[in-house]
């Protein structure tokens, strides 16, 4: 793009548009003043005035300036190497700077923005500092394609506001970034809040790249039509070779393989986008050629869609011809049986000759004869094919179905990625095909189960709805058989009308064509979730798989090959941004029953182990912090989902690890992580799992899953931990203080309290001190304590500071933290302090709504603060909220104690929280 700055600058002319129109100063200022508009309201959005931050905004010039305020800066957090990174970003993006400037008519005004937010960034964000680069870099890498155009390339107006967008999505992250830090200073000590944060640059990282690739579209616009240009004169005289051939014209002439689908899936957005690209103009000056490629996984229904907006279109196009693209012999075959429908005449040679004659002669009747024409090239996995037939001239539309994603961007501008149906879609489009309406909860939960296995696929929902219909099957009978054989079903429905394929054959070609790495890529992705798998993951080198055809996982080249020929086939799709691959579900159904047991086993093994080296591994160690440790919980989430798909493809396939100890091992410290976030439904599932794996359950592996599991059997857990090491039993002891504390024995429970930390090594100072999670129980014990032995002040100091402490490390919601808050509040009643004390149960009331896991919480909140604003005199509104409080506790499973309408029995729905 730099190149369009020099020739402006050597010319010294004004820029002018495809018209010939010069754009105005005033329109320039107009959209610029738009732009940086957003940009301040999202400052004062966060909290930040514009008047507080024009004085750090204007006075950075360029990024040589910036680069050496940056070094001038403290080096918290920071490396020379950072700098380097940091220096070639700012090149990037200094580029993209002047353009934007010379676009929006503002010189240098437009990029002091960009460097005066990002200096300001790294001021507010030290301790983050690679992070904030790592985002930077991304965003530099998204940004439009630096290409050397051409000189004198002519500006549009419809490139100019493409060129605003991807300014104003760069200054709208600073925007966030700058009020997001400042408004979180302790951002790194919580992973939920970094989490957000992140997410909402995702999001800017998807509307980087949908507008970048509106840029480059805008420029290959410009260029076609100036190809188009010079074009010209070549037609006058092509028009008059053809005149020879117009008597023989069977126009309109379409050849089509099949008329309008009654069955077809309502996909009106992408029909409405094929329309919009390939559509003709409607006036003659208008024409040009538009191509528009359509690209998915196979059965995604590409061709369907293709088929759709043909028939619908041929009151538009004097000639629509359907070009099956596998092969050369498919595609000159499928020109010959549309020349002869045309009329044109066939040569008297043998037939291969005269099909590669046809292709030729309907070729120069395309590029001379003046009508307009949809060529639609089905399935053209290789370009090669088409160009035989592609022609040059401007009247017509080509749409080009392919499942490569990189034969789509050869010769098309305007690109279609076809996904699957989502999940509210793909239920509506089954139950159309089916003609069955779920009308009970469980036909609904049927119903959007299979749509989920089936993942939104047209083509298995097709396959599937004949199934049903055949065998006169509801939605909870055939969910009960495809979970039982899926493979048979697949296997034994036949080929839907109008499709070429079944499940069974619609990706057996492309699998056979696939590289060995590609190969085993592909199965090993097959054993993890499908939705989000990161390329780290895979990558790990720590793992040391055994066997030698793992070894291209570890060399970035090859890696990088296999996952290009599983993305070229759609198998995969690849988030840059993020660096995580995903797989959809059916592929991944189809590659596991292709597995003999033996190898679906070897794979299984290799995916245990680099899951198992995916986070830090403290299971074993011996140490107060126990289990994997609250350190490693954002690595052990992402690491969860994977757990829980194998154990659902173990249990369905009947599989068996090569190692069963270091699956077990695996899924308790996955398991461990449920627990101490709070989960614990979900946790006892798999500590569950694990314990039926058949280990010896006295071992020190399934020590700490058996303590979760029999949490009752305090005096056995303590005497098997005695045996293996006594530094094991501090947390026991800590549950013997919250026993003795409920027994009123406030001396005991203080005793048995602090020889838990002695032997941790730790004193009441350094617990109180301490982030780790389960010390801020111990704080919130010790404060139950004091409280007993009438310290309440010093008890009242403590709870307040946990509510502190849990929210830093669980978030700003959750039992725990609720939990310290009622027990707050419980001590601000009794020193007469209510209205504070009501702020946190409303509080507990809001945080509470729509959470399982905190029922119990609701219940007793919502009585205890009814039963106060009773005894303030507002009998209305404290009934209502015990009304509440009642049929909340009516849904709580597994009540323990009897439904009272006492405070002690409301305070019965929640145990203690010992940490």
């Amino acid at each position: 793009m730099a190149s369009i700055v020099r020739s402006r600058k050597l010319s010294g002319k004004t820029p002018r548009s495809e018209t010939g129109s010069s754009q105005s100063p005033e329109q320039d200022r107009k959209i610029w003043k738009v732009a940086l508009q957003r940009y301040y309201d999202e400052l004062t959005n966060g909290g930040y005035k514009s008047h507080a931050i024009d004085k750090d905004l204007w006075d950075v010039k360029d990024p040589e300036e910036l680069l050496k305020q940056m070094k001038d800066l403290p080096s918290s957090g920071r490396s020379p190497e950072d700098l380097n990174i940091l220096k070639k970003i700012l090149l990037g993006l200094s580029d993209f700077a002047a353009v934007a400037a010379w676009a929006l008519g503002m010189n240098g005004r437009v990029a002091a923005v960009i460097w005066g937010s990002i200096r300001l960034l790294f001021v507010l964000s030290q301790p983050a500092f690679p992070k904030v680069i790592q985002m930077l870099k991304d965003l530099e890498m998204t940004l439009p394609k630096y290409k050397n155009y051409e000189e004198n390339l002519p500006m549009t107006p419809e490139l100019e506001y493409a060129l605003c967008d991807v300014y104003t999505d760069i200054i709208l992250f600073c925007a966030q970034a700058i009020t997001f830090f400042r408004n979180n200073p302790n951002f790194n000590r919580s992973p939920t809040i970094w989490s957000r944060f992140n997410g909402k640059f995702q999001e800017t990282i998807k509307n980087l790249q949908r507008h970048s690739k509106l840029v480059d579209e805008q420029v290959d616009i410009i260029r076609l039509r100036r190809e188009a240009d010079s074009a010209e004169t070549l037609n006058v005289i092509a028009n008059m070779k053809a005149a020879s051939l117009s008597d023989q014209e069977n126009l309109p002439c379409h050849s089509l393989p099949y008329g309008l689908n009654p069955q077809f899936l309502e996909r009106s957005e992408e029909v409405s986008q094929v329309r919009a690209a390939l559509d003709p103009d409607p006036t003659e000056d208008g024409y040009e050629l538009k191509v528009l490629a359509i690209h998915g996984l196979g059965g995604v229904g590409k061709s369907q869609v293709a088929l759709h907006y043909a028939n619908i279109s041929m009151k538009l196009f004097d000639v629509i011809v359907w070009i099956p693209s596998e092969t050369h012999v498919k595609m000159a075959q499928a020109i010959a049986n549309f020349a002869v429908k045309l009329g044109i005449p066939r040569n008297d040679t043998n037939a291969k000759e005269g099909d590669i004659q046809m292709v030729t002669k309907v070729k120069e009747w395309l590029n001379s004869s003046s009508r307009t024409f949809l060529l639609i090239f089905d399935n053209a996995e290789d370009i090669s094919v088409v160009l035989p037939v592609w022609p040059s001239s401007n009247r017509g539309s080509i749409l080009v179905t392919t499942r490569s994603s990189s034969t789509a961007s050869k010769r098309a501008s305007n690109i279609l990625h076809l996904n699957s149906f989502d999940p509210e879609a793909g239920k509506q489009a089954l139950s159309t095909l089916t003609g069955l309406a779920a009308k009970t909860e469980v036909e609904v939960a049927a119903l959007s189960n299979i749509c989920r296995v089936l993942g939104g696929l047209p083509l298995a929902m097709v396959q599937i709805s004949q199934f049903i219909r055949e065998r006169g099957l509801n939605y909870e009978e055939f969910l009960r058989l495809y979970e039982k054989s899926a493979s048979k079903i697949h296997a034994r429905g036949e080929t839907p009308q109008e499709y070429n394929h079944t499940l069974s054959t619609v990706w057996a070609m492309s699998l056979e064509k696939l590289s060995l790495e590609s190969e085993h890529l592909l199965s090993l992705l097959a054993f993890f979730d499908p939705d989000q798998i990161f390329e780290r993951l895979l990558t790990n080198a720590r793992a040391s798989l055994k066997d030698d055809c793992f070894d291209f996982l570890i060399d970035d080249f090859d890696f990088g090959d296999a996952v290009s020929a599983l993305l070229k086939l759609s198998f995969i799709d690849r988030s840059s941004a993020q660096k995580s691959l995903s797989i959809h579900r059916l592929v991944q159904t189809t590659v596991l029953s292709g597995l003999p047991k033996d190898r679906a086993n070897f794979f299984l093994t290799a995916t245990i182990q680099l899951l198992s080296s995916g986070f830090p591994n403290t299971w074993g160690v011996t140490g107060h912090q126990q289990g994997h440790g609250w350190e490693s919980w954002e690595s052990c989430g992402e690491v969860l989902p994977h757990v829980q798909n194998l154990i659902e493809i173990v249990k369905r396939q009947e599989l068996k690890p090569e190692s069963a100890e270091k699956f077990a091992e695996l899924i308790f410290r996955v398991g461990t992580y449920l627990w101490e976030t709070e989960q614990p439904s979900t946790a006892l599932y798999l500590f569950n799992f694990g314990l039926s794996l058949g280990l010896d359950s006295e071992g020190l592996i399934c020590n700490h899953a058996v303590r979760i599991v029999a949490l009752n059997a305090y005096q056995k857990t303590l005497e098997a931990r005695l045996k293996l090491d006594p530094k094991r039993m501090a947390r026991t002891l800590a549950i013997y203080a919250m026993t003795y504390l409920r027994a009123e024995m406030s001396g005991e429970a203080l005793q048995a309290l602090k020889s838990c930390w002695e032997l941790q090594g730790m004193t009441e100072e350094q617990i109180t001190q301490s982030r780790y999670p389960k010390h801020s129980g111990d704080i919130v014990l010790l404060a139950r304590i004091y409280y007993l032995q009438d310290k309440k002040e010093e008890a009242l100091q403590l709870a307040s500071k946990t509510i502190t402490i849990r929210k830093g490390i669980l978030g700003i919601k959750g039992p725990r933290v609720a939990d310290s808050m009622f027990i707050v509040a419980g001590m601000l009643r009794e020193a007469r302090k209510d209205a504070l004390a009501m702020k946190l149960l409303r509080a507990i009331i809001d945080m509470a709504q729509g959470m399982i896991e905190m029922q119990g919480h609701l219940a007793r909140a919502l009585w205890t603060l009814g039963n106060m604003l009773e005894k303030m005199g507002d009998s209305g509104e404290g009934a209502g909220l015990k009304r509440a409080a009642k049929e909340v506790r009516g849904k709580i499973q597994g009540r323990e104690a009897e439904d009272e309408d006492t405070d002690e029995s409301f305070s019965k729905l929640v145990g203690y929280m010992l940490w």
